[in-house]
C-alpha cells in the first residue's frame, strides 16, 4: 500500500509546486505590466534605457532617424552638458518639458563620445502595446504552455518537467523585460532569468525527444549547470552599473542561449534520423516546425535591420517567440508518455552525440574567447578614452597661458562624471579672468582624477591578463580531456564490439556452432551479433536435420543389407543345405553295398561343405544386438570361431563400448569378417580382440600373429573391401596394418553412442580346440 501511495504523493507535490510557480510568475508579470501601463501619457526622452543608462529601445518616431543607429546600445553620460549618474535623472529632466522640446544628450558608444539632440515624446498607448503588451503576451504563452503539458503528463514526467522549467524561466525573462526600462524593481530578476534560460533549455533538451538515462551523473551535471548560471546571474547583477563589465557578460549570455538552441536543434535532428517510432518522428517534426517558425520572423527582421539600417519594433522580434512553446506543447502531447525510458544504446546515436559534444566544446570555447575579446575591447575603449582625457589635461598644463575656452570645451566634451564636470566648470571662469593659478589647480585635480581612473584601468588590465592565461590553460585542458574521452569512447563503443564480433565469428568458423557472440554494446552491433548467432543456430539445426536424415538413410541401408543377408541365409539353409543333406544321405545309403573307402572321401568332403555353408549362414545372420551388447555378440562369435581350431583368443571388450544402434550391426560384421579372415587365412596361434571407448569414439582392434600379407602384391578380397565399405557407410575409419610373416592388425574407429563411457573391460582368454 505504501509503495502505491508514494508516486501519487510525489505527483501531487510536483503539481502543487508547479501551480505555485505559475501563480508567482503570472503575478510578477501582471505587476510589470501595470508598471508599464502607468507610463502611458507621461513624458519620456524618446528612448528607453536600462538602469545603467544604456539605450535599449527607441520611440518609433526615431526609427528612421539617421542618429537612431548610433544612439541604440550607447550609454547616456550627460544631459545638456551635465554628467549624470543614474537613469532616473533622465526621466526627471524631461518630466516637466512639453512635447517636442529638444534636449541635448551626450552619449558614449565604445570609445566614441558624441552628442545628439532628441525631442521629448509622450508615451502613447501604442508604445505601451508595442513594448509591454508584446512581452506580456509572449510570456503568458510560455507560462500556460508549460503548465498545460505538465498537467497532462503522467505523474512527474522528466520531459514535461524539463519543458515546464524551460517555459517558466523564459516567461520570467519576458514578463520582466519591460521592467528593464523602468522602474527597475524587477531588473535583478530579469537578469537572473536571462542567465537561467540557456540552462533550462539544456535541461529540456536532455529529456526530449529521447531522455538521457537518469543517473547521478546527469543530475549532478544539471546541478552544476544551474549553479554556474546562478553564479553568472549574481555577477551580472553586481556589475550591472558598469557598462564596460556588463556588456561583455550580457553578450556572452546571449551566445550561451544561441548555443543551447543549437544543441536542442542537434538533439532533434539526431533523434529524427535514428528513431523508427512514427509517433515520435511526428512529434519531432512539430518541434522542428516550432523552432523554425519562431526563429524565421526574428531572423528576417534582423536581416532587414542590417539592410535598412534602422531599429526594429519588438513586435517583429518578441511576439513570434510565442509560436515555440505552443507548437512544442502540441508536439509533446502526441508522444507516448509511458515510453520515456532511455533509448536503446545506438552506435549512430553515440557517434552523433560525440560529434555534437565536439561542436559544443568548440562553441563554448568560442563563447569564452568572444567574452575575453569583448572584455579586452571594452577595456581598451576605456583606456583610449582615458588617454584622450589625460592628453587634453597635459596639453593644458604644459602651457596654461596659451589655453583657450575651446580647450576647456574639448575637455568638457569627454567628461563622464559629476566630479570631473565640476572641476572643468571651476577652471572656466578662472581662465576667463586669466587667473591661471586657480585654473591650473582645477585642471591638476582633474588630471589626478583621470590618473586614478587610469590606474584602476591598469589594474583591471592586469587582472584580465591573468584571467586570459587561466582561460587559455582551461581551454587546453578541456581540449585534451575531450580528446582522451573521445578515444576512450571510440575504443569502448566501436573497437571492443568489433573485436568481440571478430573473435566470435572465428570460433564459429572452426565448427563450434554452439558458441554464441555476446556484444553488450550498441544496438547495431547487438543486432549483428544476433544475426550471427541466429545463423549459427540455423546451421546447427540444418546439420542436426541432415544428421537425422543421414542416420535414417543408414538405418534403411543397414536394414536392407540385413534383409538381403537374411534372404541369402534362408536360401542357403532352406534350399542348398537341404539339398546337400539329401545328397549326403543318398551317398551314405549307396555306400552300404560298396567297398569301404570308395565314397567315404566324397561323403567327408560333402560334410565339410555343409559345415562351411552353415558357418556362412551363421555369418549372414547377425545376432539380435537389441537383446545382447556389441561386446557380448563379438565374444560369442569369437567363441564359435575358436571351437576346433588351434588358436588362442585374447578378448578385451568393454561392455559399455557402444555405437549408435543403426551402426552396431556393421561394426559386428567388420569384427566378424576380421576374425574369420584371421582364422581362415592367417593360421595364427594367438588372436587379440579389443573394444573400447576413447574420447567419444569407439575403437575396435583385431590383431593376430599369423602369416600376414603384402597389400602391394596381394589383391584385396571381397571381405576386406566389404569392411571398408561398411566403415565408410557408418562414418568410421578402417586401418589395416600387415606385413608378410608379421601378422595383421585391423583397427576400426567410429563415433560412440551418446552416453558411452570407458568402463571396466571384459577380459578373458579362449584356448584352442575347446
Amino acid at each position: 500500500m505504501r509503495e502505491g501511495v508514494r508516486p501519487a504523493v510525489k505527483a501531487s507535490i510536483v503539481q502543487a509546486s508547479a501551480a505555485t510557480v505559475v501563480v508567482l510568475v503570472l503575478g510578477i508579470g501582471v505587476i510589470c505590466f501595470g508598471n508599464g501601463a502607468q507610463r502611458v501619457g507621461h513624458m519620456f526622452p524618446g528612448f528607453l534605457t536600462a538602469k545603467n543608462r544604456i539605450v535599449l529601445s527607441l520611440d518609433p518616431a526615431l526609427f528612421r532617424a539617421e542618429k537612431a543607429g548610433r544612439i541604440l546600445f550607447s550609454q547616456v553620460i550627460a544631459i545638456e552638458g551635465h554628467p549624470i549618474e543614474t537613469a532616473a535623472e533622465i526621466d526627471a529632466h524631461v518630466a516637466g518639458l512639453p512635447v517636442g522640446t529638444p534636449v541635448t544628450y551626450r552619449f558614449r558608444k565604445q570609445a566614441d563620445v558624441f552628442t545628439a539632440t532628441v525631442e521629448v515624446q509622450r508615451f502613447q498607448l501604442s508604445d505601451f502595446f508595442i513594448l509591454y503588451l508584446t512581452y506580456f503576451l509572449a510570456g503568458c504563452c510560455f507560462v500556460f504552455a508549460g503548465w498545460r503539458v505538465l498537467r497532462r503528463a503522467p505523474r512527474s514526467s522528466p520531459t514535461a518537467l524539463g519543458f515546464f522549467v524551460a517555459c517558466q524561466t523564459s516567461a520570467v525573462a519576458l514578463l520582466t523585460a519591460g521592467d528593464a526600462y523602468g522602474p527597475y524593481l524587477y531588473t535583478p530578476l530579469y537578469l537572473t532569468a536571462h542567465c537561467l534560460v540557456p540552462t533550462a533549455l539544456l535541461h529540456f533538451a536532455s529529456t526530449y525527444p529521447e531522455p538521457v538515462a537518469a543517473s547521478r551523473w546527469r543530475r549532478a551535471a544539471l546541478g552544476l549547470l544551474y549553479l554556474g548560471s546562478a553564479a553568472l546571474a549574481v555577477t551580472l547583477n553586481l556589475v550591472a552599473d558598469d557598462a564596460s563589465l556588463f556588456l561583455p557578460l550580457s553578450y556572452t549570455v546571449d551566445l550561451m542561449l544561441a548555443n543551447a538552441l543549437l544543441l536542442y536543434l542537434g538533439r532533434l535532428a539526431i533523434a529524427r534520423g535514428s528513431s523508427r517510432d512514427a509517433v515520435l518522428r511526428q512529434s519531432i517534426r512539430r518541434a522542428l516546425a516550432a523552432f523554425v517558425l519562431s526563429a524565421i520572423a526574428p531572423a528576417i527582421s534582423l536581416a532587414s535591420d542590417s539592410l535598412l539600417q534602422q531599429p526594429l519594433s519588438p513586435v517583429f522580434i518578441v511576439l513570434p517567440l510565442a509560436i515555440c512553446p505552443l507548437l512544442t506543447a502540441s508536439a509533446l502531447r502526441i508522444i507516448r508518455w509511458t515510453a520515456e525510458e532511455a533509448p536503446e544504446p545506438s552506435a549512430r546515436r553515440r557517434l552523433s552525440l560525440l560529434f555534437l559534444g565536439a561542436v559544443e566544446t568548440a562553441f563554448l570555447a568560442g563563447i569564452a574567447v568572444f567574452w575575453l575579446n569583448t572584455s579586452w575591447k571594452q577595456l581598451f575603449d576605456d583606456v583610449s578614452l582615458n588617454h584622450r582625457q589625460q592628453e587634453l589635461v597635459h596639453a593644458f598644463l604644459r602651457q596654461p597661458s596659451l589655453a583657450t575656452p575651446e580647450d576647456l570645451a574639448a575637455m568638457d566634451s569627454l567628461v563622464q562624471t559629476g566630479a570631473a564636470a565640476a572641476l572643468v566648470a571651476a577652471a572656466a571662469p578662472a581662465l576667463e579672468h586669466r587667473d591661471l593659478a586657480h585654473a591650473t589647480l582645477a585642471i591638476e585635480e582633474l588630471g589626478a582624477h583621470y590618473h586614478e581612473t587610469g590606474a584602476q584601468l591598469d589594474r583591471r588590465l592586469q587582472r584580465l591578463g591573468e584571467l586570459d592565461i587561466g582561460l587559455v590553460a582551461a581551454l587546453v585542458v578541456v581540449g585534451v580531456l575531450q580528446a582522451v574521452g573521445f578515444m576512450i569512447a571510440a575504443r569502448r563503443w566501436l573497437m571492443q564490439p568489433v573485436e568481440q564480433l571478430t573473435v566470435g565469428t572465428r570460433i564459429i568458423a572452426t565448427g563450434n556452432l554452439r558458441h554464441r557472440v555476446q556484444v553488450g554494446s550498441a544496438k547495431e552491433f547487438a543486432t549483428l551479433a544476433g544475426s550471427i548467432n541466429a545463423m549459427a543456430a540455423s546451421v546447427a539445426r540444418m546439420q542436426e536435420r541432415m544428421g537425422a536424415e543421414g542416420e535414417a538413410r543408414h538405418r534403411a541401408a543397414a536394414a536392407a543389407r540385413d534383409a538381403e543377408r537374411g534372404r541369402l541365409a534362408r536360401e542357403l539353409h532352406d534350399a542348398i543345405l537341404q539339398d546337400l543333406s539329401a545328397v549326403k544321405l543318398r551317398l551314405e545309403g549307396a555306400s552300404r553295398g560298396m567297398p569301404r573307402g570308395l565314397l567315404e572321401p566324397a561323403i567327408e568332403g560333402l560334410i565339410q561343405v555343409i559345415v562351411d555353408l552353415r558357418g556362412v549362414v551363421d555369418e549372414l545372420v547377425a545376432p539380435d544386438l537389441h537383446q545382447a551388447s556389441l561386446a557380448a555378440a563379438i565374444a560369442a562369435y569369437a567363441h564359435v570361431m575358436g571351437q576346433g581350431r588351434s588358436v588362442s583368443f585374447d578378448l578385451d571388450l568393454s561392455p559399455t563400448a557402444e555405437v549408435v544402434d543403426w551402426a552396431s550391426r556393421d561394426v559386428y560384421r567388420i569384427a566378424q569378417e576380421a576374425i574369420a579372415n584371421a582364422v581362415r587365412h592367417g593360421a595364427p596361434t594367438r588372436l587379440a580382440v579389443r573394444l573400447s571407448t576413447q574420447s567419444s569414439r569407439t575403437v575396435l582392434e583385431v590383431q593376430d600373429d599369423g602369416a600376414g600379407f603384402d597389400p602391394r602384391t596381394v589383391g584385396l578380397g571381397t571381405g576386406i573391401r566389404g569392411m571398408h565399405e561398411r566403415a565408410a557407410a557408418i562414418g568410421g575409419s578402417l586401418d589395416i596394418t600387415t606385413t608378410p610373416g608379421g601378422g595383421t592388425r585391423i583397427r576400426l574407429v567410429v563415433p560412440a553412442a551418446d552416453g558411452g563411457e570407458a568402463g571396466g573391460s571384459m577380459q578373458y582368454a579362449l584356448g584352442g580346440r575347446q
